[in-house]
């Protein structure tokens, strides 16, 4: 069968019938297709129905087909559905419906049964109301959702580690921060966290799902995917300001149907975003950051049209066919982070450049685990890392022993190798380090971006 796309109305669908043709003294099946494929019907429009003849059995060679030229005069049984035009046999779409077309005159006679249905998501025809996009598919994370509507998503483009005994009343603690003190320290992470962030290393996404207020005033429930992805590198990518770039989610963030695994409960009141802890992970210098009763507060700014795409980022593409007229959020400022960051993960982190001028020997083997259990004092600076143990604990994995807080100890080449509980007792290593975890405190900002 062939399909033929109707406009913001209906859709057309001819399918194959059994009827006899009288051409030349030859009997077999005639099918009714609409000439050109793939063209679009209006309510008010009408469409040139042509005629095949399928070429099948003894009497012709199987599985051919010859045009018709000859014009038939097309009747319908239900004007409610299609009307014809009798003499010119131009049939006009109506409304949704099925009646049956026949060949009334002409070289040959047949029928088929027309179908006039209803528009559907995914079909690449925008409709108003209720689809703000139609890309013509049903994925979501392509800048058009999986229900036809505008996916706002964003991505963290400043991102500032809070250093020293920095810490309010949102974030109340912060071991992980505590524990850089010197000045060489925190100026070389966070110009390592600038520069990642700059050049799309460091790609932490949220995905406002099933969001309704796109001005970000007011949306009392819904959830808050948080992945991880990467940039789509052309010319003139600045992860510093990013609007409406393009960006990819890594795989194992998503599942089958391109959902956030990792997802918070959320709500925006008075442009306040909060959501309520949960577990996500923070891509970090050099390494990702798994962290527990992760929360995160952010105000919602602006109201702009998303760009539009010549064919490469930023912006959407005309294939997604946008509403023109929609708007949305396009930042977050003020924002706050803070969670449990697994030892697990700092012990995955290698140590920061840094290390390698503590009076500690730190070599390439170590951690940042490492370097925060075992301190870090340069010459003549003196201390720029203070010896910090993990001050909290993940609720969602298996208790070490008795629990936290869980106290760790290196070897001699200054590698973290044992772990006891709170009762002082010696725990599987790498049990505690999937308990144990860094209290942190991070700020941030975002810009609204398009994950594909």
């Amino acid at each position: 069968m062939r399909c033929v796309r109707a406009t913001a109305y209906c859709r057309i669908v001819v399918f194959v019938f059994s009827s006899v043709l009288f051409l030349q003294g030859q009997q077999g099946p005639v099918r009714i297709e609409v000439t050109p494929a793939n063209s679009s019907i209006a309510p008010a429009a009408t469409q040139q129905f042509d005629a095949f003849r399928l070429d099948l059995g003894a009497l012709n060679k199987t599985g051919g087909r010859t045009k018709i030229t000859g014009l038939a005069t097309w009747i319908s049984d239900n004007l409610g559905v299609a009307t014809v035009n009798p003499s010119s046999g131009l049939v006009t779409a109506v409304r949704g419906g099925a009646c049956r077309i026949i060949a009334a005159s002409g070289p040959f006679r047949g029928s088929a049964l027309l179908h006039v249905t209803g528009p559907s998501c995914g079909d690449g025809i925008r409709q108003t109301p209720p689809e703000q996009c139609d890309d013509g598919n049903n994925a979501n994370l392509d800048g058009c959702s999986s229900t036809c509507k505008f996916e706002q998503n964003q991505r963290v483009n400043s991102l500032q580690m809070q250093v020293g005994a920095t810490t309010d009343a949102f974030c109340m603690a912060n071991a992980l921060g505590g524990a850089i003190v010197g000045s060489l320290a925190k100026n070389g992470l966070q110009n390592a966290i600038n520069t990642d962030v700059g050049n799309g290393s460091i790609s932490l996404l949220f995905v406002m799902l099933g969001i309704a207020d796109l001005s970000g005033t007011t949306e009392p429930n819904f959830n808050m995917g948080v992945v991880t992805g990467a940039p789509t590198t052309v010319s003139g990518y600045n992860g510093a300001s990013d609007l409406d770039w393009w960006y990819n989610p890594d795989p194992g963030a998503i599942d089958s149907n391109r959902i956030p695994a990792n997802r918070l409960s959320t709500s925006i009141s008075g442009n306040a975003l909060l959501t309520t802890p949960g577990s996500i992970t923070l891509p970090f210098v050099g390494a990702n950051l798994s962290l527990s009763n992760a929360k995160i507060k952010a105000m919602t700014s602006g109201f702009s049209t998303p760009t539009a795409s010549a064919g490469s980022p930023p912006g959407h593409l005309s294939s997604e066919h946008l509403d023109p007229a929609l708007m949305s959020y396009p930042s977050m400022g003020t924002g706050e982070l803070c969670g449990g960051v697994s030892a697990a993960s700092l012990a995955a982190t290698p140590a920061p450049a840094l290390a390698a001028n503590c009076t500690t020997p730190y070599g390439i083997n170590n951690s940042l685990l490492d370097v925060l259990v075992g301190g870090c004092s340069a010459p003549i600076v003196g201390t720029e890392i203070t010896a910090t143990q993990p001050d909290t604990f993940d609720p969602n994995a298996p208790a070490a022993g008795a629990g936290s807080p869980y106290t760790l100890a290196e070897n001699a080449s200054h590698q973290v190798s044992t772990c006891k509980d709170k009762l002082n007792n010696a725990v599987p290593l790498a049990a505690c380090l999937n308990a144990a975890a860094y209290s942190s405190f991070f700020k941030f900002t975002t810009d609204r971006v398009i994950i594909k």
